[in-house]
């Protein structure tokens, strides 16, 4: 089964537009970051993979390869996909 990671982006925003109704609010919050954090990378990843053959881990290491590949490069735009993608990554360390 193919997963569809703009789904979790979905998911993310369901979390934050709900999250102080509930009285979950916090928990909402983080697992919100989390699951944006996830569709960035894994929508990074494959944009890496599909567009320029770029072979990433499957490990743990994604974390680290894939925004350093985008901040590694000359392109200001995927400069820029490397800082965002670390930006939310410790966002995310943060939350969880």
């Amino acid at each position: 089964m193919a997963f569809t990671w703009g789904d979790y982006l979905n998911v993310a925003r369901h979390l934050k537009n709900t999250s102080a109704e509930n009285g979950y609010e916090e928990a909402f919050l983080r697992a919100a970051i989390s699951r944006a954090y996830y569709t960035a990378l894994n929508t990074a990843r494959h944009l890496s993979r599909n567009q320029w053959g770029i072979e990433v881990p499957k490990t743990a290491e994604i974390h680290a390869f894939v925004p350093k590949w985008f901040l590694n490069e000359d392109d200001e735009e995927q400069r820029e996909i490397g800082v965002l993608l670390g930006r939310l990554r410790d966002r995310r360390r943060k939350a969880d």
